[in-house]
């Protein structure tokens, strides 16, 4: 075979097994990947629809909790009250709820034996004792099966909850409620499922109890049965479960393979299955597989072209001078091979040229003396002798052409070696830029490169260094070294950073080295190898980093030629790494922001329950404050938990302001002197008594002297810190004692509180400081909270210079601390222990005088009015800044207004303005809801007297309103 058709071959061989292994492989990851990606979506969306069922269902739950509370619900059950009258009007308030609640379809009352007693349906069925909507709603709310509705004919489902008379089970409250649309419009919404996903809620039985987006009435009738569903249930076999375990691949109800995943319903009978169609999900496999099936084609057909016109350059001369071999073999001497290459080959024909003139001019001359021999024998001895030295002579010439000969063809095989070289450095170069895609990170694409170098150079000692100019050191990417483990070192005067520092490359035999080291440009550091060749990695005219090799045992394993080959690869390995780099740090940027979203997801829940839970509270407790059936001391009763309720609604919506400010950056740090003992002895006498009314004893520690326990601190923020964990101490522990105090390190000093308490596990103790994570740490709520505490407290002690952490065993209690700077710079002192406060005039000197309330909502309003009755001789209202304007103007009878800064159309910023313009003397207090940094200093640059924010206390008010009138 020619060498034409085996380079050929060759080539395009080499091409086809490359480009099907890299088709392959690039398929099975594709697909791998988006099985992966579709499976994620569907349990992402199947989890989203099961929490909007449970959250609807948790709404039922409360409603069929607050019915069953009401009196007239009780007194049906109630053994002492007439029944006769009652059941008169049950049947009203049942007609009554009904009607007031759409989403109700039926209503029964059971007493404590099961028995139906009363029943918005004239149902036969009276003995209910057997039903597991009566035995389990005795102890707690219980969520029945779903079915259709006797009445409406739609999906229903019954909710039972226990009725209570003097905290004595005596009946059971059950509610039917249609929930048809709300069911359907959840599972019907199928944004991100395409054409063919769907998702449908089966009931234990297997049955569909949601429509079905292919098949037709099927609500109660089609029964799912496939490998989810079964696993929902906990009825897949061993085997099967392995199974499922590896890939969500299965044939759905209605024939198709499908990819799909499940979600439980939590506290129904009821699982969730979405699904998707695999041949939908696998078609952007299908448009891959043709594109690199035609690029494919592409690079063979390129490959054949180029390899013919480079293989026909170099064997069309060969051929020639081939030819021109025999032709003179064969006696032939007037043949010319007439090649016109400069290349050696050419130089080879050409001297094969003139050896035919030669040996043709010797052949006549040969000629000639024979005939002058024949004529002249006694000349032959002379001339013979004449005609020996001139063949002695064309001899040299023959073989000086042979040498010559001889030089082109070792010349001629230098240049295939280079040429077989040189496509050795390009076959690295093309393996390099598959790697980026074929690997999965950067570890792996750098031991690619090293064995894809290693096929034309030694590096067996190998690394790769990126320059951190921060630190001015190397960090090593990759180091395999036989003597030397690094991970990173410093940058220094190293041989790596004299290649960065001129962007150079350098081969550095001992000889080198050993000039460097004496001209002082570089140290030598780790084990001294004999020869150490490194290159500069380039990007965009910048150099990152560096790569070199060196040997232990050869002094000539590298040369200039390998230097300037690697320097060639360089440019190529340069832009892999920075492309590697790059899809690395945007996988990590998405798992942060996957991971962001997950926390901020659960931190939205856990405020949800934080701000609905007291708002349950105070709304429920209102109503029953004018339920007349009950007595004044039940009422006050109702009141103090109201207040308590509202305040926890307060300290949330307090640390969700904080937080918003810290991330702001508008919270402010201000100074003054501060007695930490003082501060220590407040903290304990307001601690000490919710201390000790759960049995646990509260002490504090101080250990500097009151001289020294002063210091220049923001005594607001420092308290602050301490209250959340001592606050958080008396909360998680059931018994024991909590310690809390400080001590003096050196310029710091350090605060700490310990307890006996339940304890941080090891794993949880870094995150508890974050931000959204105490949301997350379980799904069952034990303690009330926002989560934000200990988040809150981490920023304060950072904003003050300081750091925090904990030393907890779990089970066994917990010790916070924290850090802050001890500074004795002068500044405003305040008293030890107590904070600045404001002194507040609540004498009232006068009731002859005129009030403006400028507010736009009503209950403001409305509270104004309360607690200000009495106080002023009249009060005026205004809705708007504008409408303030005018009445202050129009009205000088007015001694002091109170400003709503956040208003419709004008502000009370502009407001109090304009009406400084014509009023110097008017009495102005700015009063908001929206406590930013820097508003009090707003309103007083706006003219007005003094500011006040919401939640306002009455004392408070009517204190600043006093002094400022009476001043």
């Amino acid at each position: 075979m020619k060498i034409k058709a085996k380079a050929i071959i060759f080539l395009t061989a080499i091409i086809l097994i490359t480009g099907l292994i890299v088709s392959i492989a690039n398929q099975i990851i594709s697909k791998k990947i988006i099985k992966e990606q579709i499976r994620l979506n569907l349990e992402s969306t199947a989890q989203s629809r099961a929490h909007n069922i449970e959250t609807f269902l948790n709404n039922h739950i409360e409603l069929t909790k607050m019915i069953s509370t009401g009196n007239v619900f009780r007194d049906i059950v109630d053994e002492r009250v007439d029944f006769i009258k009652t059941n008169v009007q049950i049947k009203r308030r049942i007609l009554s709820f009904i009607n007031s609640h759409p989403e109700i379809d039926r209503i029964r009352i059971l007493d404590k034996n099961g028995i139906v007693v009363a029943d918005s349906y004239n149902d036969t069925v009276k003995d209910l004792s057997e039903e597991a909507v009566y035995k389990n709603g005795k102890d707690s709310s219980y969520i029945g099966v779903i079915n259709r509705s006797l009445n409406s004919g739609n999906i229903d489902i019954c909710i039972s909850n226990p009725i209570l008379v003097r905290n004595i089970f005596s009946g059971v409250l059950i509610i039917n409620f249609d929930i048809e649309n709300i069911l359907f419009e959840i599972t019907e919404n199928r944004i991100g499922l395409g054409e063919t996903g769907e998702i449908y809620l089966i009931n234990r039985d297997g049955y569909m109890v949601t429509p079905s987006r292919f098949l037709n009435n099927v609500i109660l009738k089609q029964k799912a049965v496939t490998p989810e569903s079964r696993e929902c249930w906990g009825l897949s076999g061993d085997k099967e479960k392995k199974e499922r375990d590896e890939v969500d691949i299965y044939q759905s109800y209605w024939g198709e393979q499908v990819i799909g995943t499940h979600y439980r319903v939590k506290g129904t009978d009821c699982c969730l299955l979405a699904e998707i169609s695999l041949e939908q999900a696998l078609a952007p496999i299908r448009g891959l597989t043709i594109i690199s099936i035609s690029i494919l084609i592409i690079l063979v057909v390129l490959i054949i072209s180029i390899s013919l016109i480079i293989v026909t350059s170099i064997t069309k001369p060969i051929r020639k001078l081939h030819i021109g071999v025999n032709e003179i073999l064969r006696g032939n001497l007037d043949y010319k091979v007439a090649t016109q290459s400069k290349d050696e080959i050419g130089q080879l024909s050409r001297a094969f040229d003139d050896m035919g003139t030669k040996l043709i001019k010797s052949k006549n001359e040969l000629e000639n003396h024979a005939v002058k021999l024949e004529k002249d024998v006694d000349e032959r001895t002379v001339e013979l002798e004449k005609q020996f030295q001139k063949s002695e002579g064309q001899r040299i010439a023959t073989l000086s052409v042979l040498s010559d000969l001889n030089e082109t063809t070792k010349n001629l095989k230098l240049e295939i070696a280079e040429r077989k070289r040189s496509e050795q450095i390009q076959q690295v170069i093309h393996n390099i830029s598959n790697a980026v895609i074929t690997t999965d990170d950067l570890e792996e694409f750098i031991k690619v490169v090293k064995d894809r170098l290693n096929t034309i150079i030694d590096t067996t000692n190998f690394y790769i260094a990126l320059y951190e100019e921060k630190t001015d050191s190397f960090q090593l990417l990759f180091h395999k070294d036989k003597k030397d483990e690094f991970k990173s070192f410093p940058a220094g005067k190293t041989l790596t950073a004299y290649v960065i520092k001129t962007k150079k490359p350098l081969l550095a035999t001992r000889k080198v080295k050993n000039r460097l080291v004496k001209s002082g440009e570089i140290e030598l550091l780790g084990a001294d190898s004999k020869i150490w060749l490194g290159i500069p990695l380039l990007v965009k005219g910048e150099v990152t980093g560096a790569f070199a090799v060196q040997s232990y045992k050869d002094e000539n394993a590298y040369d200039e030629s390998d230097m300037k080959m690697l320097q060639t690869i360089s440019h190529q390995i340069s832009i892999s790494l920075e492309r590697k780099k790059a899809e690395e740090d945007l996988k990590t940027a998405l798992a942060k922001a996957h991971e962001s979203e997950r926390l901020k997801s659960a931190f939205l829940s856990n405020m949800s329950h934080e701000i609905r839970t007291p708002l349950t509270g105070i709304i429920g407790f209102i109503d029953l404050l004018y339920d007349p059936n009950y007595s004044m001391s039940q009422k006050q009763g109702f009141s103090k938990i109201i207040n308590k309720s509202s305040r926890r609604l307060i300290n949330t919506i307090t640390d969700l302001i904080d937080i918003s400010k810290i991330e702001a950056g508008q919270m402010e740090v201000s100074n003054a002197e501060t007695s930490i003992n003082g501060l220590l002895d407040d903290l304990h006498a307001f601690f000490a008594p919710k201390a000790n009314s759960k049995g646990l004893t509260l002490t504090s520690l101080p250990t500097l002297p009151l001289d020294k326990a002063t210091v220049f601190i923001d005594d607001t923020k420092l308290h602050g810190i301490l209250s959340n964990l001592i606050n958080n101490a008396i909360k998680y522990t059931e018994k024991g004692r909590i310690t809390f105090g400080y001590v003096r390190e050196g310029n710091f000093i350090k605060f700490f509180v310990k307890d006996t308490g339940i304890g941080v596990p090891a794993h949880r103790q870094h995150a508890i400081f974050n931000r959204f994570e105490q949301a997350d740490i379980e799904d069952v709520m034990v303690y009330e909270g926002s989560g934000l505490g200990l988040a809150i407290a981490k920023a304060y002690v950072e904003m003050l210079g300081g750091k925090i952490w904990v030393t907890s065993e779990e089970g066994h209690g917990s010790k916070f601390m924290f850090t802050v700077p001890y500074s004795k710079k002068t500044a405003k002192k305040i008293e030890p222990g107590q904070k600045p406060k404001e002194k507040f005039q609540t004498e009232i000197v006068t009731s002859d005088l005129v009030a403006l309330i400028v507010e736009d909502d009503e209950v403001s309003l409305f509270y104004f009015e309360t607690i200000l009755e009495g106080i002023f001789r009249e009060i005026i209202y205004a809705k708007t800044g504008n409408e303030a304007i005018e009445i202050c103007r129009g009205n000088t009878d007015i001694d002091i207004v109170l400003m709503d800064i956040k208003m419709p159309v004008m502000n009370g910023y502009d407001a109090a303005r304009e009406i400084r313009k014509f009023n110097k003397d008017l009495v102005i207090i700015a009063q908001t809801a929206y406590a930013q940094v820097g508003d009090r200093e707003k309103a007083l640059e706006a003219g007005c007297n003094d500011y006040i924010t919401k939640p306002i206390k009455k004392e408070i008010l009517i204190g600043k309103i006093m002094g400022l009138i009476n001043n």
